[in-house]
């Protein structure tokens, strides 16, 4: 009789053990998560593709416009180099019956410093399933900071999703002091596991100075604010986690619901109701 009265303490035991590991996962990342957000403030910067040279800022519901970053867009060939105002005056370049191998360049300008992202494809025709592999150029006040590490290049497009993948702007704020990051997945175009990849994240201070961070798939919890600055700029193949990945799957009756939310709220339960069995049959 007494074996019986333990059943409700054992298997509320059993089901807060079983539920233990999940909800701690969940609680580290939504703890590291709310530090980041509270510390930094992130802001994506995107190019739009419709009106070249309009900057905006993504993720805050309808895109906003940045009055303090200019976009200037440049095409080159062995024989040109011409700034580009309209998608029109980019199709009719790339289509010359003399053009080869052009160059785009896209040049960002925020607080006196000028950032160049630079690509090399072939000129014809292409659509939007049109992929390309070249090195980006990357220089900061015509310093050069290139990387050898291919990315896909699109073609068809002028705004983010020409290095979509691979590449981000993002601006980030940290004690009232303003960043211009710029980051780029440079493990190469290779499908791979998570393991195998890897980034660098440049960071240019309003005076010009300039911070490399590179680090792999296993380092990005060591510096926390590199899973949000990955994740805004899409610059992984998924989504990436903190410590884990339990909170980037997509929620269901199931999980976390069912488990471990609702294991752990019944096996409270059972193993208070077993607690309080063995109370009353420990006064008996």
């Amino acid at each position: 009789m007494k074996l019986i009265k333990l059943i409700p303490l054992l298997m509320g035991a059993m089901l807060l053990l079983l539920s233990a590991q999940p909800l701690f996962l969940i609680g580290q990342e939504m703890i590291i998560g709310s530090r980041v957000n509270r510390d930094f403030t992130f802001d994506h910067i995107y190019v739009n593709f419709m009106k070249l040279g309009k900057v905006e800022i993504l993720g805050r519901g309808a895109p906003i416009p940045v009055d303090r970053i200019t976009v200037e867009n440049y095409m080159a060939d062995s024989n040109d180099n011409k700034a580009i105002h309209t998608i029109a005056e980019y199709t009719d370049m790339n289509q010359r019956e003399d053009a080869t191998r052009l160059t785009y360049t896209r040049v960002y300008k925020w607080e006196g410093q000028t950032i160049e992202i630079a690509d090399q494809f072939q000129s014809g025709v292409f659509n939007e399933s049109s992929r390309e592999q070249s090195n980006l150029k990357i220089t900061i006040n015509h310093k050069d900071w290139t990387v050898e590490g291919p990315v896909l290049v699109r073609p068809n497009f002028l705004d983010d999703n020409r290095y979509h993948g691979y590449f981000g702007v993002l601006t980030v704020e940290e004690n009232e002091r303003e960043k211009f990051v710029v980051i780029q997945r440079i493990s190469g175009t290779a499908f791979t596991s998570d393991h195998n990849l890897s980034w660098r994240i440049l960071s240019v201070d309003s005076g010009g100075q300039v911070e490399e961070d590179r680090f792999t798939f296993d380092e990005l919890g060591e510096v926390p604010k590199r899973v949000n600055m990955i994740n805004l700029t899409s610059t992984s193949p998924s989504a990436v986690g903190y410590q884990s990945d339990i909170l980037l799957g997509w929620p269901s009756l199931i999980f976390p619901l069912a488990y471990p939310y609702g294991t752990a709220v019944v096996g409270l339960i059972l193993a208070i109701i077993g607690l309080v069995i063995g109370f009353r049959t420990f006064r008996e």
